[in-house]
């Protein structure tokens, strides 16, 4: 797929800091655009998929993200925005609308315009350039081809909304405390439809050109005076099949899909929002995934990350380079490591982590499992926390000996390569938290104690450039569940300092570089900030708020987050 313009400038930019050559050297490219808040570069999350045919699939997501599914590979579209998009809808016609809170779009033979800037939506339904509706809470609007009107059902809450001819809409809402169900506007007004039923367990869909309602388990078809249901033998239901090839049962559960009814597998990791086509189906993943079933074949992700060249290594973040991964590390573009999701099994529902290592020409299996973290110092010592812990020497995986100090319940959480001889480890033993040192022995590096003894001290990572500049974080907490005073100890090769800094529910990653410290943490509401310690200390300490489970990159001018197939940025 094409890449968004943020991570073409980013390869434009690298490229100038790679090579030599006999010429007059290039002026050097402008940096990457400022980004002072996380910006998407690839996988941005997804809210909302629609299409009418196999070669014209839309989904929409966050920061003006348009993507449509070709049949040969994905399309970007430009919107001229950073809006969030919320909802699409391709009508039968091809066109395309789109809204986000602050505006409504529309695409008619490939080219976009805002159709209004005055106001958006959550909700868009649409049969044709000329027809469409809009909602957000009781908000409704419909779209005549020459003006909006006013449609507004005083209290309502839409949650499904679809269009079926022109000037006809059905909505699956709820208007004040007494009513909830479906509500149909059939040119002229409002009217409830059948029984009360829960809108937030039930969609909307078409099956042979009949508007039902279809809900984890069932399917319901209006027969005059009731929503009775339909016999699931007597249903074209596209089977939708596990990762695994396993054929869904009965039990499986039953999704809508605006274009019928789809039979799937829980485990296969697909949020509600599908679309059928025929024989085909759609659905978005939930960690930025699109997943396509062609009818025949297993279910595949046609939404995958390029790898880089090469040549922009060392610029980028190695999750670049190692494709899909949820852990990635490398020392060249010809060593790397990745731990990547497993397939479900329909067994079970449970996926084996893999962990895999690229040798410049192909991925090799080395291990399946569960593995935490992984780090290495050169491509003949790489550390990966599992169980048991592994050790990879240039030539194979060796098991290291488990610390006698963890018993029998306690674990490894994190590791940090240091040198190719020496590796620290963020470890729990009975409620406490420390930092191993391994060196062929273990020993313990810091054992730190609350402040108070009333508190519980978690370590959460641990990060170092050299033996005498080492750093721990972590957060300290009445109980579990409640947020406490971020703590943060740096190591100058005699005896280790502590520093607090402001109160967070905890710490993702901590990664050194240069002389600075960066966290990720995990609150959006406020800034973690210093509070008390030394200055100096706390000069070079940075902490960035993770707005999803990614991986911390630092680079000279940005940092970066990195999970699967997502990977955004933000300006340092």
């Amino acid at each position: 797929m094409l890449r968004h313009a943020s991570f073409a400038c980013c390869l434009l930019v690298a490229s100038g800091c790679y090579g030599t050559s006999d010429r007059d050297p290039e002026p050097e490219p402008d940096p990457l655009p400022p980004c002072a808040d996380w910006c998407w570069v690839e996988g941005a999350d997804l809210t909302a998929i629609d299409g009418v045919s196999p070669s014209s699939v839309i989904a929409v997501g966050e920061q003006g993200s348009v993507i449509e599914w070709t049949g040969a590979g994905w399309r970007e579209h430009d919107l001229a925005t950073r809006d969030d998009l919320l909802d699409v809808a391709v009508a039968r016609d091809g066109t395309a609308w789109v809204v986000s809170l602050d505006a409504v779009w529309r695409a008619e033979d490939g080219r976009w315009s805002a159709v209004r800037a005055d106001r958006g939506a959550r909700l868009v339904a649409a049969t044709s350039a000329t027809d469409a509706w809009i909602a957000d809470g009781a908000d409704i609007e419909h779209f005549d081809g020459a003006r909006w009107e006013d449609r507004s059902l005083e209290g309502a809450l839409v949650f499904d909304m679809l269009a079926v001819a022109p000037g006809e809409v059905w909505m699956l809402a709820m208007q004040g405390a007494d009513l909830r169900g479906v509500m149909r506007h059939d040119g002229a007004r409002w009217a409830h439809v059948g029984q009360d039923l829960d809108p937030l367990s039930h969609r909307l869909a078409v099956v042979d050109g009949e508007v039902v309602i279809v809900g984890r388990g069932e399917v319901l078809r209006y027969d005059g005076a009731a929503w009775s249901p339909i016999a699931r033998t007597s249903l074209d239901v596209l089977a939708w099949p596990g990762l695994d090839g396993a054929v869904p049962t009965a039990d499986d559960a039953l999704i809508a899909a605006h274009a019928g009814v789809v039979s799937m597998r829980s485990a296969i990791g697909c949020g509600r929002d599908v679309v059928r086509i025929g024989a085909e189906a759609f659905c978005l993943g939930l960690e930025g995934q699109v997943l396509r079933y062609d009818g025949a074949s297993a279910p595949r992700a046609v939404r995958t990350l390029e790898r880089a060249p090469d040549a922009q290594w060392g610029a980028l973040p190695p999750a670049f380079f190692a494709e899909e991964s949820r852990i990635a590390w490398g020392g060249a573009p010809d060593d790397l490591w990745r731990v990547r999701a497993g397939i479900p099994s329909s067994a079970t529902g449970f996926a084996p982590s893999v962990l895999e290592r690229y040798d410049g020409e192909t991925w090799t299996e080395l291990a399946t499992g569960a593995f935490a973290d992984l780090d290495g110092a050169s491509a003949r010592s790489v550390w990966i926390v599992a169980d048991p812990l592994l050790h990879w020497d240039g030539e194979r995986l060796h098991e290291i000996a488990r610390p006698a100090i963890l018993g029998t319940d306690g674990y490894v959480s994190r590791v940090h390569a240091v040198t190719p001889q020496l590796a620290l480890f963020v470890a729990h033993v009975d409620g406490r938290a420390l930092v191993l040192r391994y060196d062929g022995a273990w020993s313990v590096a810091l054992e730190p104690e609350p402040s108070d003894p009333a508190l519980q001290l978690d370590l959460d990572d641990v990060a170092g450039t050299r033996e005498g500049d080492l750093w721990a974080i972590g957060v300290e907490r009445p109980n579990a569940r409640a947020p406490g005073a971020g703590v943060l100890f740096h190591f100058d090769g005699v005896a280790w300092s502590r520093a607090t800094v402001s109160e967070t529910w905890g710490f993702g990653d901590l990664v050194a570089h240069g002389d600075t410290v960066w966290a990720t943490s995990f609150d959006a509401s406020a800034p973690v900030v210093p509070v008390s310690g030394d200055d100096a200390l706390l000069a070079r300490f940075h902490a960035v708020s993770a707005f999803f489970s990614g991986r911390l990159w630092v680079g000279d001018r940005d940092v970066w987050l990195a999970s699967g197939i997502q990977i955004a940025r933000r300006s340092r």
